[in-house]
């Protein structure tokens, strides 16, 4: 069973140490259903953590592998980590806890894609977050 509280305390110490890691914070635009969640009062409890690279290149992309990495081996378990078109990884914090994935898009997406983001704080850190968040939500009746 989901442990909110727990989940959020760590998904939050994870920002944290991204965004005070001057190396990659500005790197790094936070997105998705957590960002919705945390800047937004998206109603829906979200639970991973869902990047852009701002800047995207080679070296930024081994930086922010290298920095993710070490970032989550000083938490729990880092069970996997992986690249394609992603900097991927999977954190297990417990036995009987869920995990927290870290997804980062390392795709060109459109230029000047930090222009779409905008500082945000966040537990005493700024992060970049998007300016503008639309959300569909669906549901469906039996």
């Amino acid at each position: 069973m989901l442990n909110r509280e727990k989940h959020q305390l760590i998904m939050g110490k994870i920002l944290k140490d991204i965004y005070t890691d001057i190396t990659i914070s500005s790197l790094l635009g936070f997105k998705g259903g957590t960002c919705a969640y945390f800047f937004y009062k998206l109603p829906r409890f979200s639970i991973d953590l869902d990047f852009d690279l701002l800047i995207v290149s080679d070296e930024n992309q081994s930086l922010v592998l290298e920095k993710i990495v070490a970032i989550l081996s000083n938490m729990e378990r880092l069970r996997s980590v992986y690249k394609r078109f992603t900097v991927f990884a999977l954190l297990s914090y417990g036995d009987d806890d869920h995990n927290i994935k870290i997804e980062i898009n390392v795709r060109k997406l459109v230029e000047n894609i930090k222009d779409h983001y905008e500082m945000k704080g966040y537990l005493a850190s700024l992060c970049l977050s998007p300016k503008k968040i639309i959300c569909l939500l669906v549901s469906s009746r039996l």
